[in-house]
Parts: structure tokens; sequence; C-alpha cells
């Protein structure tokens, strides 16, 4: 029987490109989860999603594992490479897409089959990496902003910003 840590060690090391969030891409839970996911699938590449309000275990956990209290946590390559406002930032200026085209390209050359339009749903109990299934992510729209971060190559009825009449709706 594998523990949390291993299935967390298990998701960021077969997938390249892996993005723990509230919600799924289809229907992001939280604006910071919505405005990260948007970022990342305008990159154009395929990635990996847990869902980690179907997953207390792993929500709990993975703040520890990654010494990053918030989500959602994006990693590429292993490695952990920050929540939505790094996401957001790093994508205005290029470098996520750099970084995520970069990391798709060498996993294909390594014939990795982890991330990219590819969604990781490990289920109500992740007990082993979950299930694949294909996404129609389709085109994505290029030079957004911070401000129009609302508009998704799919429709996202989650506001890009949390209510600040809820304080912490969005907090771990």
């Amino acid at each position: 029987m594998s523990t949390t840590l291993e299935n967390i060690q298990q998701q960021i090391g077969e997938n390249t490109i892996l993005l723990y969030m509230k919600g799924t891409p289809q229907l992001p839970q939280c604006g910071f989860s919505a405005q990260a996911v948007q970022a990342v699938m305008a990159c154009g590449e395929r990635f990996a999603f847990v869902n980690i309000l179907d997953n207390p275990d792993i929500r709990a956990e993975l703040p520890k594992y990654a010494n990053w209290p918030t989500f959602p946590q994006l990693w590429v390559n292993g490695e952990l490479v920050g929540g939505c406002d790094i996401i957001v930032e790093m994508y205005e200026s290029g470098e996520l897409e750099k970084l995520i085209k970069d990391a798709a390209a060498s996993a294909e050359t390594e014939k990795e089959c982890g991330a990219s339009r590819w969604f990781l749903d490990p289920g109500p109990a992740p007990k082993g990496g979950g299930r694949y299934s294909e996404s129609p992510v389709g085109s994505h729209r290029r030079g957004f902003r911070l401000a129009d971060l609302s508009v998704s190559p799919r429709p996202c009825p989650v506001p890009s910003r949390p209510d600040p009449s809820r304080p912490g709706s969005c907090s771990g």
C-alpha cells in the first residue's frame, strides 16, 4: 500500500507538466486555479492535473512536501515552478511558454507519455496514479493579459479574481 507522499512523488515523477489545483481545467473551483490553468493551457502543450478538492490527503501533504503553502502549484520536470502569481508573471514575460514547450519537447524526445492535453484524475482515492483521458483543449488564444484571464479556451464560470468579500475563499 502506497502512502500519500509516495503518490505525490510518483505523480510529480511521472508527469512532465503537472498542475495541482482546486477543481479541473474545465471547471476550476478557485480564481487562482482558474488563472493558473488558463496560463498553462495558453502555452498549448499537454499537461496533467490533480484536483486537490477530491484528494484531501494530497491537499494536506503537498504543502509540506513542496515547502509551498498554497494552491495551485505548477511542477515542471519534477521541480516546483510556483503558484498563481508566479505562473501568471512567467506567462506574461514569455518565460512560462518557453519552459513548458521545452519540457514538452524534451518529454516527447524521450517518448514519455506523461503530460500534454492528457489530464491526470486520480479519482476519489489516489492509489497509484489514476486514469488519463484526452482533453478537448483545441487551439488556444495567444497574447492574453492578466485582465483577460477570465477568457479561456473553454468557458470558465469562475471569476478571474477571488471575491474580496469572502476572505480566504481560495486559501490552501
